[in-house]
């Protein structure tokens, strides 16, 4: 056989187990894309409790002004 005609068996050899390599690798990366779907639903779910605790403070925070006012206003009916 040529150095040629070996050469291209050798990169034929090569190539079929390139290929059989990424066809055995589905499954793998199925596995990581449905594990992560899975963990970025889990996220997304952390993250509305975050945004509805940060609403429930800012309407603390908003409520605040209010609050002091009227204890304020109690303070001084019985301050009279």
């Amino acid at each position: 056989m040529t150095k040629v005609k070996e050469s291209h068996v050798a990169r034929v050899e090569d190539l079929c187990r390139r290929i059989d390599t990424l066809r055995r690798s589905r499954p793998t990366i199925v596995g990581e894309i449905d594990r992560l779907k899975a963990r970025k639903l889990e996220l997304m779910k952390e993250l509305r409790l975050i945004g509805d605790a940060i609403t429930a403070e800012e309407t603390k925070l908003a409520e605040l002004p209010n609050a002091i006012d009227g204890l304020e206003q109690e303070k001084l009916r019985y301050a009279q």
